[in-house]
């Protein structure tokens, strides 16, 4: 299965990769095309239902595609808060987001979204029944241009100061 992707990490100029409901993708095969510069020029990522990608390769693709405006991660069940933080971390360029059913996340790092994701407009957590939305609220109200999506697929309000 590796060697059909060969072809991918030839296409040195590729900025669009879409491998959404890749199943049958293992993680060794998700580990060896997101390795090396081939793919440094991606700003679009579409891994949605790949559930091969498990935090290792969120590590890589973090390392491996610097550039990403788009990331979609949608129900990659094995990515867990470490996953996330790789995302927070490495990707500054992100502007959109997809996390959809992610259930294994909390959140916690996002209070960092701020600083290391200045770019960001759009953060989509719908099914990701372990994030508070406490958190989400105050990330709303501190990051004005940021739209956030909550578990129910509702648009997140900025938290309200309480009446005196």
């Amino acid at each position: 299965m590796i060697t059909k992707f060969y072809s991918i990490q030839r296409l040195q100029h590729l900025e669009h990769l879409r491998l959404k409901r890749g199943m049958q993708l293992s993680t060794a095969v998700m580990l060896h095309l997101f390795r090396g510069e081939t793919l440094a020029g991606l700003t679009y990522l579409n891994l949605t239902e790949c559930t091969a990608v498990n935090n290792g390769a969120v590590e890589r693709i973090t390392k491996c595609c610097p550039h990403l405006r788009e990331l979609y991660l949608c129900w990659c069940w094995d990515i867990t808060e470490e996953g996330l933080e790789h995302i927070i971390n490495n990707l500054s360029k992100l502007h959109h987001l997809d996390l959809t059913g992610l259930d294994k996340i909390t959140g916690a790092c996002l209070t960092s979204l701020p600083s290391t994701l200045p770019l960001l407009t759009f953060l989509n957590l719908q099914q990701c029944n372990r994030v508070q939305d406490e958190v989400l609220s105050t990330l709303v109200a501190t990051v004005t241009d940021l739209t956030i999506v909550d578990y129910y697929g509702n648009h997140v309000p900025p938290l309200l100061a309480p009446f005196h």
